[in-house]
């Protein structure tokens, strides 16, 4: 698992990467993205796997089929200076 998490609820996420609440759960179910916990009937996600999965869907390259994979390619974006958007 990734050193960091931030978890962030389907609908806070949604609005953060511009993509509808369903785009965020097909990504959970798709791409396998880190699934945090459910807190009062609120599912939430780790932001910094959603964010790696929209920019490799937004620059066309395949999405890794785990998250693990996800957090080295974060790593090398991070190491490149790449923004990823997550704020």
């Amino acid at each position: 698992m990734s050193a960091v998490v931030r978890p962030i609820n389907v609908f806070d996420a949604a609005q953060r990467l511009h993509v509808t609440p369903s785009t965020i759960r097909v990504w959970g179910t798709r791409y396998k993205a880190r699934k945090v916990g459910i807190v009062d009937r609120k599912l939430y996600f780790d932001m910094l796997d959603l964010a790696v999965i929209r920019w490799l869907i937004v620059n066309e390259i395949p999405v890794p089929p785990t998250p693990e994979e996800r957090d080295r390619i974060r790593a090398e974006l991070t190491i490149s200076r790449v923004s990823l958007n997550t704020s």
